[in-house]
């Protein structure tokens, strides 16, 4: 079997052999007998014809070996059977018909190193990944290697690594898998879009509770980026020296900095995600360190592939990311702006900038917001630029400033104070506030500020001492104007847009509103620098109380203050009309232009009357309001028949008619609306429904002891009061009403009849125990002598009007509301 001599055609043979039936010892004893013959030739032969699915393991020393020049190998394991009875010319022949594969690369890898070895690898690993799939295989083929070149090192760390981990490492369940060709291909943002498609979800696609985007920065996007970025790099440098023609790869754009676009479409990935996973991006911006915090596995040395200058400027890039994911961050939560302030403390840290304190003793402390404005530059233009800069639409990172942090921190500040009141803002929308909105929209902002404090638990006069500073200071960010002017003068803060004056206008009434006076006192009248003038605290002072004042007029139940003052006080409603008929007899319900009463006797008797209409019907409302139903009951069935008067005015009385003109019809001026109170109190009250809260009544009289059916008849005799004395276009919707209550009553007497009837069979006795054998009585017992009424007689001789009934006994003295049509009608 063994032969010292062998031409090398048929040696080229044998090992063709061989590598087919992946017979590796037969290839070391070749390699190691005729080194001549096969050295130049041995790559390709393996590469053409060794099986693809053969283990790595099993070849890749005789690959080392090979590499080293020093192989070893025993001539007598050597076969020579296949080759026996071939003369050489035979021999020759058929190596000349071998088509062994090339090594040259393609344009993909046009720079790769002038190395057979390293090309062979290159092209073994395609094929196995091309015909097996079990890249998995490639590590082991591939790392004994990666010392000697640099390029196949970058090409592991940019392709193989990123694409074993995602694919067997991380999800090993999922069935698709991806070529080594096909990931290349990708551009820049397609290949980050595919390292991170799996990123903080399972493999059926659900979302993780446990974040993986930084296990996946350090583990997929930092292989990719330091072998993508010394490959770039590489190519820029051949065409730099001229040394080669360089075709760029798919999806990067040559441009000035473009060693660093990698990066930049990492982080435009992290500031783009859904808000949803808000928490997620915060957590892996504080678990991942930026461009030193890689995992390369024994592929490479992280220290050593990117410069200083590379690393600070990756890092102050991750700083812009992490400023603008904390300004987009969604929602209007605390636990987002806490998110938020957590990552600007972060990237503080990080870029080694002075430090911050936490998001509450910011808001307690309200310290000044460094000066913002640039040399040279208007200070609004240069705030508009820091939140472009923040927002980052053009996603072009750069170096983040100290004024860009400090008007973050700002912001998130704000947004805190804000929300905190229950205003619902983001940090993006205060930034807006700034510079997109106009003063009336911060207006509003600020009316809702004070309007919610004043309407929430435990806001005593303490909590609107540090409301009023921490407007203040949402005004102007901890810089007050100066003390000349300072009414007039704009802040730079999110309220800055509203005059000094306005803001401290606002607060007060506030005060005033919520009954703070005290603390408005202490504050705007009795302090040593009152922060407004005598003429503006008085001129703010009578606003508010004429505001109160038309509130406590308007019947709305949904207004008033007046009366929501004292509890109960519509109790007092005889010293209510005393005073109101005072103040008609003062003359200071109707004055000329000179500011003079002169009004005739008509005049008083009908501003006196329309004064115990309004008076009486707010006191019905404030006893709705506080649910005293049976109060109001008891002035609208007890008052209101004896004050009420026509919903129109009469016409005036006139001698002769006049005069028809020639096409015949005459306009007549509308007629004017005198007591349009009482029937709305009527009304209200007739629709008030029981609750948890309405007041119990004090007795019940002889009314029914369902209190349910004493309540809707109740309501009925308000409705009915409401009918008399409505105008008729307000018939209608009364009616309407009406008819549901009558049906609500009949649903609830026939329900008390039914429990009667069962609880009379129930109650026969001849269930009772003791009465066995013995003929039941004959049904002779009557309830009718029973003292309390029953619901069968409501059903009978007791039972309530119908509409019709009320409607038709009404027709008469429903007179009074549409006399005035009458009496119209009849002048024509």
């Amino acid at each position: 079997m063994a032969t010292l001599d062998l031409p090398p055609a048929k040696v080229i043979l044998l090992a063709v052999q061989a590598a087919i039936r992946a017979d590796i010892r037969t290839l070391h004893a070749l390699l190691a007998t005729h080194p001549k013959t096969l050295h130049d030739l041995i790559l390709r032969i393996l590469l053409t014809y060794l099986p693809e699915s053969l283990d790595s393991s099993e070849y890749v020393q005789l690959l080392v070996e090979y590499d080293s020049g020093h192989i070893s190998g025993d001539e007598t394991l050597i076969d020579t059977t296949p080759i026996e009875g071939l003369s050489n010319a035979a021999a020759s022949k058929k190596v000349r018909k071998l088509r062994l594969l090339s090594l040259r690369m393609d344009q993909t890898h046009d720079d790769a190193p002038d190395d057979p070895l390293i090309l062979f690898l290159l092209h073994r690993a395609y094929r196995i990944d091309q015909q097996t799939g079990l890249i998995a295989q490639l590590p082991q083929l591939l790392a004994p290697f990666l010392e000697r070149s640099d390029y196949l090192r970058d090409w592991v760390l940019a392709t193989v690594l990123p694409l074993l981990r995602r694919n067997y490492e991380y999800h090993p369940a999922e069935t698709e898998t991806q070529s080594l060709e096909w990931f290349e291909s990708l551009g820049t943002v397609e290949a980050v879009d595919f390292l991170f498609s799996k990123t903080m979800r399972t493999d059926n696609g659900n979302e993780l509770k446990d974040s993986t985007l930084a296990r996946d920065l350090r583990c997929l996007a930092g292989p990719w980026l330091y072998g993508n970025n010394q490959w770039k790099r590489r190519k820029v440098s051949l065409s730099a020296m001229g040394a080669q023609t360089v075709v760029p790869l798919k999806g990067a754009v040559p441009s000035q900095g473009s060693q660093y676009q990698d990066w930049d479409a990492v982080f435009a990935w992290i500031i783009n995600q859904n808000p949803a996973s808000y928490i997620a991006v915060a957590d892996a911006i504080e678990q991942w360190g930026g461009s030193a915090d890689v995992d390369l596995g024994s592929y490479g040395d992280s220290d050593a592939m990117l410069s200083q200058e590379d690393r600070r400027q990756i890092n102050e890039r991750y700083g812009h990311c992490a400023l603008t994911a904390s300004f987009r961050m969604p929602g209007d939560s605390m636990p987002a702006l806490s998110e938020a302030h957590r990552i600007l403390r972060n990237v503080v840290t990080r870029l080694k900038l002075p430090s911050i304190s936490s998001l509450e003793t910011a808001a307690g402390r309200l310290a000044p917001v460094p000066d913002l404005s640039e040399d040279g530059k208007p200070v609004r233009e240069h705030i508009e630029e820091l939140l472009s800069f923040l927002k980052n639409d053009e996603q072009d990172f750069s170096a983040p400033t100290q004024a860009a942090v400090d008007l973050l921190q700002a912001l998130i500040t704000s947004s805190y104070l804000l929300l905190k009141a229950g205003a619902h803002t983001s940090i993006e929308k205060t930034g807006s506030m700034l510079h997109n909105q106009p003063e009336s929209y911060q207006h509003t902002v600020l009316k809702e500020y004070l309007n919610k404090l004043g309407g929430s638990a435990g806001a005593d006069d303490k909590l609107w001492v540090s409301a009023r500073k921490e407007v203040l200071w949402l005004h102007d960010w901890g810089k007050p104007p100066s003390s000349e002017g300072a009414t007039t003068q704009r802040g730079r803060g999110v309220l800055g847009q509203i005059l000094r004056g306005a803001v401290e206008k606002e607060i007060l009434t506030a005060l005033l509103t919520h009954g703070r006076y005290a603390t408005a006192r202490s504050l705007y009248e009795n302090s040593p620098e009152p922060p407004l003038s005598k003429e503006e605290l008085s001129s703010t002072i009578i606003a508010s109380a004429m505001h109160a004042f038309n509130n406590a007029n308007n019947p709305n139940k949904t207004r008033g203050g007046a009366l929501a003052q004292n509890t109960r006080t519509y109790t007092d409603i005889d010293n209510f009309l005393s005073f109101g008929s005072k103040i008609v007899l003062a003359g200071l319900t109707v004055r000329d232009l000179e500011g003079r009463s002169q009004m005739s006797p008509e005049q008083v008797d009908e501003q006196m009357a329309i004064a115990r209409w309004r008076i009486t019907s707010m006191c019905i409302d404030a006893a709705l309001s506080e649910n005293d139903f049976e109060t109001a009951y008891s002035y609208v069935v007890n008052r209101l028949p004896s004050i009420s008067g026509d919903a129109y005015s009469k016409p005036p009385s006139s001698s002769s008619p006049p005069p028809l003109p020639k096409g015949g019809a005459v306009a007549h001026p509308p007629l004017k609306t005198l007591d349009n109170y009482s029937w709305k109190a009527a009304f209200q009250t007739g629709k008030y429904r029981l609750n948890a809260h309405t007041l119990k009544p004090s007795h019940v009289g002889n009314s029914s002891a369902n209190p349910e059916i004493r309540h809707l008849e109740q309501r009925m005799e308000c409705l009915s009061q409401a009918l008399l004395i409505a105008p008729p276009p307000a018939l209608q919707e009364i009616l309407n009403v009406f008819r549901r209550c009558e049906e609500e009553l009949d649903a609830k007497i026939r329900q008390e009849a039914e429990q009667e009837d069962a609880w009379d069979e129930q109650g026969d006795d001849t269930a009772m125990p003791g009465r066995f054998g013995i003929d039941p009585p004959p049904a002779t017992l009557s309830r009718a002598s029973a003292p309390m009424s029953s619901a069968k007689s409501r059903t009978g001789a007791e039972a309530p009007m119908s509409l019709l009934d009320l409607t038709c006994g009404s027709a008469t003295q429903a007179q009074r509301s549409i006399a005035a049509l009458t009496s119209a009608q009849g002048g024509d």
